[in-house]
């Protein structure tokens, strides 16, 4: 189940003219969609890829995936100690994804059995950002970039 959670911004432009009557008022309406992955969940997998923020869990998964705008496909974020087995291809495909995104993450041990393939302009096939310890990652499979 996919969240869609939906922020409107507004921004006014005024412009006016001091010494004389010229005034112009500019009005933008930004509409913007956020997309809330779903929770990573035995056996299966969503479509567009999953959350893991929870420690010391075991997880077997399949599926196909597309990161589709989720900043990743499997991301893991403040999780640690998890035993994770991913099968299935991985494609990522808008700018800023990545296939794999572990984020303040630590001792993870993760098998992935399939391939990532990273089109352009997705960023990078796995990622570690601001995760101190080890983290374990088999890979059984390609990275294409």
């Amino acid at each position: 189940m996919h969240k869609n959670i939906r922020k409107n911004f507004m921004r006014k432009f005024t412009y006016k003219s001091i010494g004389g009557a010229v005034f112009l008022v500019i009005t933008l309406f930004i509409s913007s969609q956020v997309m809330a992955q779903d929770a990573c969940v035995n056996p299966t997998i969503p479509v567009i890829g999953c959350l893991l923020s929870s420690d010391d869990g075991t997880y077997d998964l399949t599926g196909d995936l597309n990161a589709n705008s989720a900043l990743a496909a499997i991301r893991f974020k403040d999780a640690d100690r998890n035993t994770f087995n991913y099968t299935g291809n991985i494609t990522s495909d808008t700018y800023g994804e990545s296939g794999l995104y572990l984020q303040n993450s630590t001792f993870n041990n993760i098998t992935i059995n399939g391939n990532i393939d990273v089109v352009d302009p997705a960023l990078y096939g796995i990622l570690a950002a601001s995760s101190t310890g080890s983290n374990t990652i088999i890979m059984n499979g390609n990275i294409t970039t």
